[in-house]
């Protein structure tokens, strides 16, 4: 069962108390939620737990100066927010509605984790993530903050949606920026962002510790940092939690954002109107070190495939206007291009898209889901010394189709 239908059955009163466990098949991530009488009442685990709170708690509770190492020494950590949060509600220090939103904050922040971990996953054909409920196991022994299930999810799933939107699916906000060509981003940068990029991006502060202490929008924010990621001026690092340390900092770019392909690396064409699909395929390729261009217009792609000159080229077959047939055959009609693997990669699976590909000569026909072993199997064949454009033989593309 999906968290989206554990979290409606607590809204329908299938379930009442108790704690939902979510991890992936390794343990290395987990996450649970604990509902009383049908509402969801926190959250615990994650990346940054702490972190996590206390953004929470600069957020909505301003006014609480909180040491955060001293405040975690020789303490169980999640039970003691509560009661934390607890005693300064008792003692005035905060109102009921502040811990409400320190509460909403944290368990937004956990759903939208998950759902990005379930994408990862699912993405690679990995396995799920599973999900263990364990009965009347309890948060805190009084419950002082109830939020309802369904409406936290749909939250949750709108924040998730506008990061995917813009563009962002493949970053983590858990991760921490960090200047990694000081000399370069100083020569092509002005003195003021310079200096403001110097100020707060010192490879600590993940993007939400940023987006929180600029003010700023988490998604605006990566995106103002995306162009220097991408120049290599600027990379990210996985931080540990408050009070922790990482047995290894590992240094790259944003979560499974790929490694920058060297330039001499084969470059690999797709053309598909799914902005979806699009990034998929390229995030398998760059991160096995392939350059990649993805031409999402089917009208522009001939004009840009001549331009580029693309080691092979992966075609879906429906699109608007014109279709992955008529693409390909009018590569073969290139001169420039007529040698080069035309791969149709297509749900369209019947006898007669294998034969109309045949029929315009296509190199090979695999069908989605877009699968990486299945994918890098077939660039492997075609550019098995690397660029097949530097290969000094007249071998023409293989022809199959598997059918006779």
């Amino acid at each position: 069962m999906k968290l989206n239908n554990w979290l409606h059955a607590w809204s329908q009163g299938q379930l009442r108390n108790g704690r939902l466990k979510i991890q992936n098949s390794n343990g290395r991530q987990q996450w649970s939620l604990y509902f009383h009488l049908g509402h969801l009442i926190g959250d615990a685990g994650g990346v940054h737990p702490r972190r996590r709170w206390l953004r929470q708690l600069a957020q909505y509770c301003p006014q609480i100066q909180v040491d955060p190492i001293h405040l975690y020494q020789e303490q169980k950590y999640r039970g003691d927010d509560y009661e934390f949060l607890a005693a300064l509600m008792s003692k005035r220090e905060i109102l009921r509605q502040q811990m409400v939103s320190v509460v909403q904050g944290s368990v937004a922040e956990v759903l939208f984790d998950i759902l990005q971990q379930e994408q990862w996953l699912r993405d690679r054909s990995l396995p799920p993530l599973s999900y263990t409920f364990t009965p009347e196991e309890k948060l805190y022994t009084s419950p002082l903050v109830f939020l309802s299930p369904d409406r936290s999810w749909q939250q949750a799933k709108q924040a998730w949606q506008k990061w995917c939107q813009a563009g962002l699916e493949e970053f983590s906000p858990n991760v921490a920026p960090l200047i990694w060509q000081r000399e370069e981003l100083q020569q092509q940068s002005s003195p003021v962002v310079y200096r403001s990029l110097v100020s707060m991006v010192d490879g600590k502060r993940t993007l939400r510790d940023l987006a929180l202490r600029l003010r700023q929008d988490p998604i605006l924010l990566t995106q103002s940092l995306l162009p220097y990621i991408r120049r290599g001026w600027m990379k990210s690092i996985e931080v540990g939690d408050i009070g922790e340390k990482l047995e290894h900092v590992v240094t790259r770019g944003f979560q499974s954002s790929p490694a920058q392909p060297k330039t001499t690396s084969p470059l690999i064409a797709y053309i598909d109107d799914s902005p979806r699909d699009s990034q998929l395929l390229g995030r398998i390729l760059t991160q096995a070190g392939y350059r990649y261009i993805s031409l999402q217009d089917s009208v522009l792609a001939l004009p840009m495939l001549l331009e580029h000159k693309p080691s092979l080229i992966f075609l879906d077959l429906v699109m608007p206007i014109a279709n992955g047939y008529e693409i390909c055959a009018q590569i073969r009609r290139t001169s420039v291009l007529k040698d080069t693997p035309a791969i149709i990669l297509t749900s369209n699976d019947g006898i007669i898209d294998r034969v109309r590909a045949k029929v315009v000569r296509s190199t090979e026909f695999i069908s989605k889901p877009i699968e990486a072993p299945k994918i890098l199997n077939v660039v492997r064949k075609y550019l098995e010394f690397g660029d097949r454009n530097t290969r000094q033989t007249d071998e023409k593309p293989t022809m199959e189709y598997g059918i006779d």
